[in-house]
């Protein structure tokens, strides 16, 4: 059982700010400061929590996830960072509840996660995947030593993996 955890690789943010602003370098640092700190991923993880439960080992993957949202220049940075935080779980929610969204990949937990990765490498379709980007240092290794290093690298995930491959087969 591992923990539930929210895990964002990039964050890009354009903002759009009247073009008479007296000081629009500096709303865009206010709004950075909110999203970089710590704050949001409070926030997040607060506001979250309810969305799955501490068992809960699935694990979703999520290509893009667009925000357009509005705020107010003058609200306080923990007010900018709710707003930003309540978005993105309006966002998040949206896109866990899309089927059959390529932007959206599930799996019940990393042993199935794992398995599919194995069973896509011998089949010669992985390395095309988005989803199997935390595997990209496999891709240079031959078929055979990729599979031996995913499993090895994993020992529970890698025999619990090895199980369940007869359903992506």
């Amino acid at each position: 059982m591992g923990s539930n955890r929210l895990h964002i690789r990039r964050f890009h943010a354009q903002y759009l700010v009247p073009h008479d602003h007296p000081a629009p370098q500096r709303l865009k640092v206010r709004i950075d400061d909110a999203v970089a700190q710590h704050l949001l991923g409070q926030t997040l993880s607060l506001a979250l929590a309810n969305l799955f439960s501490e068992t809960d080992e699935s694990i979703w993957l999520i290509r893009r996830l667009e925000l357009d949202l509005s705020v107010n220049a003058a609200w306080e940075r923990e007010q900018l960072t709710r707003v930003i935080a309540a978005q993105i779980v309006r966002m998040l929610g949206a896109a866990l509840n899309e089927t059959g969204d390529e932007n959206v990949v599930r799996f019940a937990n990393r042993a199935a996660h794992l398995a599919r990765f194995l069973s896509d490498v011998t089949a010669g379709r992985a390395w095309g995947k988005w989803y199997y980007e935390s595997f990209a240092g496999l891709r240079p290794l031959t078929t055979s030593a990729a599979l031996r290093t995913a499993i090895c690298n994993e020992p529970d995930a890698g025999q619990a993996a090895l199980l369940q491959l007869d359903r992506y087969e």
